[in-house]
């Protein structure tokens, strides 16, 4: 970034191969599909940038625990990261091992390599380094940061009316008690029509959403 609050550089592990063809992978053992990524030049490739002293070391794969925003925030403070791309069926555990390091997946699919959700890691990371954000507090009001884990209200801005489509009334109301029941209730609704595994009963009721949740639950809309 331009302000210098964030860098990032890649490291190719293919110019740790042996030459001439600088090979990457090979065969599993115990037969399968696929090639697994060679342990001896992503060794080497950590090893030539270890002595950075790496406060976390995240390798992309598809069996790794989820990454979410809970983890991105905490790695926003979290210093220098290294993030291992895994590639083919996967990664030499003894790679792994060697590197310590802690295998993360950004959800239930899967992309030819890792380089794509490094750059997920990376953008949701970088939100949380003190500075990047214009205001801290936008942190506090989008998807998975509102209260008990729920994604974000709908937004609307001008004009007022686009094509017979108008901003719901209580937005230009200037009543912050009303719209900020408003947006709890579109929260969980949408929550509960898109994301239900993230409702959590105990800590909404611990949260402000607990009146809008307990009237939505009566209604039906949601449930327990």
């Amino acid at each position: 970034m331009s302000a210098g609050l964030v860098s990032v550089a890649a490291v190719d592990v293919r110019e740790f191969a042996e030459p001439p063809h600088r090979v990457c992978d090979d065969s599993p053992y115990g037969g399968g599909p696929g090639m697994v990524m060679k342990v001896e030049p992503l060794v080497r490739a950590w090893r030539s940038v270890s002595a950075n002293a790496f406060d976390h070391v995240l390798a992309l794969s598809a069996s790794g625990e989820l990454f979410t925003d809970r983890m991105a925030r905490q790695l926003g403070s979290a210093g220098r990261i290294c993030l291992v791309c895994g590639r083919y069926e996967g990664i030499d555990q003894r790679a792994l091992e060697i590197i310590q390091a802690r295998e993360i997946s950004i959800g239930n699919f899967l992309t030819t390599g890792g380089e794509v959700a490094a750059l997920a890691v990376i953008d949701a990371v970088s939100r949380y380094v003190p500075g990047v954000l214009g205001k801290a507090s936008s942190w506090d009001e989008e998807s998975f940061s509102l209260p008990a884990g729920v994604v974000e209200y709908p937004h609307y801005t001008r004009p007022p009316v686009f094509e017979g489509r108008q901003v719901p009334e209580v937005l230009k109301s200037g009543d912050h008690a009303a719209i900020a029941e408003w947006r709890a209730r579109e929260a969980l609704v949408r929550t509960a029509n898109r994301r239900p595994d993230l409702l959590d009963e105990k800590k909404i009721l611990e949260s402000n959403y607990a009146k809008v949740y307990l009237e939505l639950k009566k209604e039906g809309v949601v449930h327990g």
